[in-house]
């Protein structure tokens, strides 16, 4: 059989032999069960997974469960900033969202007003994201690879949490991979109008997050080694517009930095915890992005090819990484790929663990085997590194110096945007894959796509079980909502003006650890995660749910009365 067109995978054959080879063309048909004509099912295949396991099956599931229309995580301050401005006109903040945030929601104006119409909006980015995605990785290797590359970003931890809740991740990374779809356009093509666009919508990134900023700058560096950009007639532009967006990004910093209880980002050092905190950061930051990408990083890894220098420093990374993670100085950045389930801390006490622990345990080990792997990777790729992402990864580098040394916590959703770029490099085209490599690839993808989306089956089920719990109080006339402590998506979202210090010293003791800063300090109901035992609490009612919505044992929230006596009912 003679393919048309050459594959965009190629998978090693019989002797080493390639598909699109006219060696592997002249193999026995029965020997070529694995390859595949370039309309293979396998672009529409791995499309609509990806499709489904981001997007569709989480709004699925946060409808079944009543999740959907409440806020998730940190999402009530976004919800809260959007409708205050569809319902006034006005730019309002609660001292929560240290990004600039106000990007996300002025575009939807009056339709802010509900928290559907914001977490659909955000569906849509979602789905935008995975498109321009799509878009990238095509051209650097070919359809069937660049399906596969958004099938593996649509499983990262939290995508499906993020894509139904109206956080900053997902419109920032949607700017970000429309920012960097249109600038490969614009440099192929020297397009003063596609640079226009690029511009727009790298600021519409920067007034979500400071950090979209990387990609547009990313394109305009890359500008330099393209001659057609430097002419007369195309040069001038150019700098017009990376002018007016410089501009427009100092402006918007400072108005942003004066809005009420906006809480802007410092850059004082002061808090700087050593380079050698600063290093095993990264190392965790690098670990969870290799460790979620391990079914790319394995599909296309094949260090028994690298140079003996590049297998060197990759075997020295893994001693690296095995002995760190062993001593607890490396691990996997905390909030959604958690054992207790999606951003935990948020709410008081502690869910059961969702996997049995040697299951868990499998986790670093992969991700320090994937580290390693990918190290070696870029080493031997290092040429083919694309300037707008090679300045992207340094400028968001950059951006978490600041945030560490301010001690910021760089949570796992933090590395979502780099898998862009890594992507690019891992499906870069032309380069073999064996048939072992696929099957070890599809067993891992499998494992981490099942942990994910128990994850964020969870997440949800748990998140409208504790909210309707809350609901439940009120609903009986026992407390007002602000006298009922449900963690911290209720209590924030029924607090005066959201998060202020200092708090009352003289909170209720054993409530959920912000909602005194809520200014919910003397709640009459808390709600938990797990059994409480705290002087003058009675247990008042329990409430049941299935660990993941659909499937799994039941679990329970657990209402305390407390010995509070003003209640606002």
């Amino acid at each position: 059989m003679v393919l048309s067109q050459p594959s965009d995978i190629v998978v090693s054959g019989p002797r080493g032999t390639a598909v699109g080879d006219p060696a592997a063309d002249r193999q026995p048909a029965s020997s070529a069960w694995w390859r595949v004509r370039e309309r293979s099912p396998l672009v529409v295949l791995a499309l609509g997974l990806a499709l489904f396991l981001g997007v569709v099956f989480p709004v699925i599931v946060s409808v079944w469960t009543g999740s959907y229309s409440i806020p998730h995580n940190d999402s009530w301050a976004e919800t809260r900033a959007a409708e205050n401005f569809a319902r006034t006109g006005q730019i309002h903040l609660y001292n929560w969202n240290s990004m600039s945030l106000v990007g996300m929601y002025i575009p939807l104006w009056k339709l802010g007003t509900w928290i559907t119409v914001q977490e659909i909006y955000t569906g849509l980015l979602a789905v935008v994201a995975l498109a321009a995605t799509f878009d990238i990785l095509r051209d650097a290797g070919g359809r069937k690879r660049a399906a596969i590359g958004v099938l593996a970003m649509a499983c990262w931890p939290g995508f499906g949490l993020l894509s139904t809740s109206f956080m900053t991740d997902i419109p920032a990374l949607a700017a970000i991979a429309v920012t960097f779809a249109l600038g490969r356009r614009a440099l192929e093509r020297a397009s003063v109008p596609l640079f226009l666009a690029v511009t727009v919508v790298g600021f519409w990134g920067f007034t979500i997050r400071e950090q979209g900023i990387a990609a547009p700058l990313g394109i305009y560096v890359a500008a330099l080694w393209r001659p057609a950009l430097l002419r007369r007639d195309k040069l001038p532009w150019l700098l017009g517009f990376g002018t007016g967006m410089a501009v427009a990004a100092l402006v918007f910093e400072q108005w942003r930095r004066k809005v009420v209880n906006g809480e802007p980002p410092k850059v004082s050092f002061a808090q700087f915890p050593g380079w050698a905190s600063m290093a095993h950061t990264y190392a965790g930051s690098w670990l969870v992005l290799a460790l979620v990408l391990s079914p790319v990083i394995l599909l296309t890894a094949r260090p028994w090819a690298w140079s003996w220098p590049v297998r060197l420093v990759a075997l020295a990374a893994f001693a690296w990484f095995a002995w760190d993670v062993h001593q607890g100085l490396i691990g996997i950045p905390q909030n959604y790929l958690e054992m207790n389930g999606a951003y935990f801390p948020a709410y008081l006490g502690l869910r059961p663990n969702l996997f049995p622990q040697p299951l868990w345990d499998i986790l670093l080990p992969l991700g320090c085997l994937s580290s390693a792997l990918l190290i070696g990777l870029v080493c031997e790729r290092i040429r083919a590194v694309r300037i707008e992402f090679l300045v992207f990864w340094l400028v968001t580098a950059a951006f978490a110096i600041l945030e560490i040394s301010e001690l910021w916590i760089q949570f796992d959703r933090y590395q979502l945007p780099l898998t862009i770029p890594v992507l690019t490099l891992l499906l870069k085209r032309g380069e073999p894959i064996t048939r072992p490599q696929i099957g070890l690839a599809a067993l891992t993808g499998a494992f981490i796509a099942s942990v994910t989306g128990l994850i964020m089956m969870n997440a949800l089920t748990f998140d409208a079980a504790t909210w309707h719990s809350a609901q439940a109080v009120v609903a009986d006339g026992k407390a007002s909502a602000a006298h009922v402590d449900a963690g911290l998506d209720w209590t924030a979202w029924h607090s005066p003006d959201g998060y202020k210090k200092p708090y009352d010293p003289g909170a209720e003791h054993g409530i959920y650890e912000k909602s005194a800063g809520m200014g919910n300090d003397h709640p009459c109901y808390v709600v938990a995660a797990s059994p409480q035992q705290q002087p003058g609490w009675s247990l008042y009612a329990t409430h049941e749910y299935r660990r993941f919505g659909f499937i799994g044992p039941e679990q329970h929230t657990y209402v305390y009365r407390t010995a509070e006596t003003v209640c606002g009912n």
